[in-house]
């Protein structure tokens, strides 16, 4: 696997057509008082690495682009440190680089995020379906049903910084998150994916005014790992 911005140009020409070509998209919002505010920049681009490592012991080559690692987060919209784009901003710099890259001829290009902001998902969604008379542009969409059912219940439930992201960053980046803290936070049962369902635009609306769902203090490095090669076999 050979990143995108890490070779000279002639790398690129040589090795782009007919590759598979992954973009990780993440989103600078807040997760809780214990985990950054690239959680999902971390767990989109392992996400495109473990895929890629998959596709290529099945005979693919892979591209990985540099991480996009602002999306829309209205949801988070008022957490401090929060850093969104306007679903427009969002759908020309999907189109514009996503179009630059189907000129070189990839195999497919597919848009990697484990940003589940549903402002985010439209985005990706409309663009692939716009980008796809050029070539072929893959969204894996996690909150899919099967795929959602593969990464368990707290996925399900809409978690947010509660056992399930938080698992994936103590396995990514395990300096990245404050493990003491974690064990000290109650479980919040209230569901991000009901409240969504219910209309809530907000993460104070869903029954998060401190920025996660879930219990982190379920969260284990062992189950991050599992989860990772879960998320990466989604790409295969």
């Amino acid at each position: 696997m050979k990143h995108w911005g890490e070779v000279p140009w002639p790398a690129v020409r040589d090795e782009a057509p007919d590759a598979v070509v992954l973009w990780p998209i993440g989103a600078v919002e807040a997760h809780g008082p214990h985990l950054p505010l690239d959680t999902d920049v971390l767990i989109s681009r392992a996400m495109a690495v473990e895929g890629a490592r998959i596709l290529e012991e099945a005979g693919e080559r892979c591209l990985l682009l540099p991480d996009l690692p602002y999306s829309p987060a209205p949801f988070a919209a008022a957490h401090a440190g929060t850093l969104g784009l306007s679903a427009d901003s969002m759908s020309a710099v999907l189109s514009e680089v996503g179009g630059g890259v189907l000129d070189l001829g990839p195999r497919a290009l597919v848009l990697v995020t484990a940003h589940l902001d549903p402002a985010n998902r439209a985005c990706c969604k409309s663009v692939a379906a716009d980008l796809g008379g050029r070539g072929v542009v893959v969204f894996p969409n996690l909150a899919r049903g099967d795929y959602a059912e593969r990464l368990g219940e707290a996925f399900q439930a809409g978690d947010h910084a509660g056992a399930f992201e938080t698992s994936l960053v103590m396995a990514i980046a395990p300096d990245r998150v404050d493990a003491s803290l974690a064990q000290g936070l109650a479980a919040n049962k209230a569901s991000l994916a009901d409240a969504i369902g219910g209309g809530a635009t907000t993460f104070a609306e869903a029954g998060g005014p401190d920025a996660y769902f879930g219990d982190p203090a379920a969260a284990s490095a062992d189950h991050g790992r599992e989860l990772l090669a879960t998320l990466g076999a989604i790409l295969r």
